[in-house]
């Protein structure tokens, strides 16, 4: 690794762990940086031992907060072109799981009753992990239907017509 992302990760690693302390969530970190569908973004995973779901909140909420707060902190140490990831005691990450296996079973289902499967109201990020996953799988589509907090994503059997719903 060059020095460049040395000091990259050093530097996020050094600026949010002093907001966490002074926020009162002594934490460990792990600062990397990623190559996640032609984007280059630096994870920075937060470990605290207690109150984490006052960090998280209800559905992430609070956490998507400290993201943007923590973007803001260190905009300047990373390149524009460069995005952060904030996760804490990897809530983020299995969530994506979730949304996986979920997006993966709509898929099956679809397949197996051959007709489009409706997933729950999610946010443009989590509709994204959706149509990612489910992107490798050429015998389904998928499409955002809705409006606002109400966007879903529907499934559907690859070769059906586009607006069956």
């Amino acid at each position: 690794m060059d020095t460049t992302n040395d000091k990259i990760q050093k530097d996020v690693t050094e600026a949010i762990s002093q907001m966490m302390k002074k926020m009162g969530f002594p934490c460990s970190l792990k600062v990397q940086k990623k190559k996640d569908d032609e984007r280059e973004c630096v994870v920075c995973d937060i470990f605290v031992e207690k109150d984490s779901n006052v960090l998280i909140g209800q559905k992430g909420a609070n956490l998507r907060s400290l993201q943007h707060i923590c973007r803001l902190l260190v905009r300047k140490m990373m390149p524009e072109n460069m995005s952060l990831i904030v996760d804490i005691n990897s809530y983020h990450r299995q969530k994506n799981q979730r949304i996986a296996r979920d997006a993966q079973e709509a898929a099956k289902k679809a397949l197996q009753e051959k007709r489009p499967v409706v997933m729950e109201p999610m946010s443009a990020y989590e509709r994204r992990v959706v149509h990612v996953v489910l992107s490798h799988n050429k015998n389904v589509l998928t499409e955002s239907i809705g409006e606002g907090q109400n966007r879903q994503v529907l499934v559907k059997p690859a070769g059906t017509m586009a607006h069956l719903l």
